[in-house]
């Protein structure tokens, strides 16, 4: 199994690069390895930006909220870039107000499938662009304005 270092916001893409012949048994195996390893590095390198680049951090992960609550066109792509965003500022305790879970849930939700299977109709990129920026401006109205009165000012 390998990355493909393509992946968007905070998701890793995985592929399959030399199973064949492996049991399910030992692929799920090495599957696990993997994950425990991934989640042990990425907790590194969140710890790592917590204390050597708290500003820089918080910066990025209010701009993304920024972006997600107030945008009005948002692409699949960048909509995967600020969710991962998100998802850190959630992690590291700068957005307390807003639960991991839901981001999950509204990322999956935010699926160019997702919006064409809800609506069923196909709409074109504006139609779906739009759409999904509507759906995160209402959700984060609701909230994440109370995120924003608990924005912790100090320094750290």
């Amino acid at each position: 199994l390998m990355g493909d270092g393509e992946s968007p916001g905070s998701l890793l893409v995985l592929r399959n690069a030399h199973t064949f012949g492996w049991s399910e048994g030992e692929i799920l195996a090495q599957l696990e390895q993997i994950v425990e390893k991934l989640a042990e590095l990425e907790e590194r390198a969140r710890d790592c930006l917590v204390s050597e680049a708290w500003s820089l951090l918080e910066d990025r992960v209010w701009t993304a909220f920024g972006q997600l609550r107030y945008g009005r066109l948002l692409t699949e792509e960048k909509t995967d870039e600020l969710l991962g965003t998100l998802r850190l500022g959630c992690l590291t305790g700068i957005l307390q107000a807003i639960d991991i879970v839901e981001v999950e849930e509204h990322w999956l939700r935010s699926r160019n499938g997702s919006l064409q299977i809800e609506t069923g109709t196909e709409l074109t990129s504006i139609e779906l662009e739009k759409l999904r920026a509507r759906r995160f401006r209402d959700w984060l109205a609701e909230e994440g304005d109370g995120a924003v009165e608990r924005i912790n000012d100090d320094e750290r």
